[in-house]
């Protein structure tokens, strides 16, 4: 891939300072080095739910949600997926009672997505449907370690997965808080990745300056 500026520069200096500023802070960033990371973990994971489940429901807002409701959009119209993926995004009624009229509770499993672990709205979702389906079996908690999530988690002795500490939620559709709900529904998650990486390396190896 070649990458190309389509507009003029003005100050050759300062983008050169911002390419180097990118690249010092990859060193840090768990964000970058999403692509290279090893995903037996997620595979295994995703082995341990019954083929039962027809349905994958993400509670999560924001970059809990979107990044994988976009890749799940952009492949379903070209690929025979495993399951069908629900994002309940809304503390709106309407949008909650809309969506659970379209999928059977006892063939959906829920993957409840903070990083914090404290988001109000997520939690007053969950709670909900948790209200209509309290068998943990069919809720994986996806957020940081130690978060207020994961101990209520713990305490009903549901499923916890983690993602890196050094990856903000907004960027975090490559970790498990993408990648879970994404391979639970049958898309290929190392091709993802693999994508993503030859995109990495077009930029820091071959650079855009």
């Amino acid at each position: 891939m070649k990458n190309k500026l389509y507009f003029k520069l003005k100050n050759k200096k300062v983008q050169e300072e911002a390419f180097d500023a990118i690249c010092e802070e990859q060193k840090t960033v768990g964000y970058y080095s999403l692509p290279e990371q090893d995903i037996s973990s997620i595979l295994s994971y995703g082995e341990s739910i019954s083929d039962a489940i027809e349905n994958i429901a993400v509670i999560g807002i924001g970059g809990s949600s979107l990044g994988a409701k976009a890749v799940y959009e952009f492949i379903k119209p070209v690929r025979k997926l495993k399951r069908k993926l629900y994002f309940f995004e809304s503390t709106d009624p309407i949008n909650i009672t809309n969506l659970l009229s379209k999928i059977n509770l006892d063939k959906t499993h829920f993957l409840v997505i903070s990083k914090s672990g404290t988001t109000v709205e997520t939690f007053a979702i969950y709670k909900y449907i948790y209200s209509l389906q309290n068998d943990p079996n069919h809720y994986t908690f996806i957020t940081d370690h130690n978060s207020p999530l994961e101990k209520y988690a713990q305490e009903i002795k549901a499923e916890v997965l983690h993602l890196p500490e050094n990856v903000g939620g907004r960027f975090s559709v490559l970790s498990s808080v993408g990648l879970v709900p994404l391979a639970l529904s049958g898309i290929d998650i190392q091709s993802l990745l693999n994508g993503a990486n030859i995109i990495r390396k077009s930029f820091f190896e071959a650079g855009y300056i």
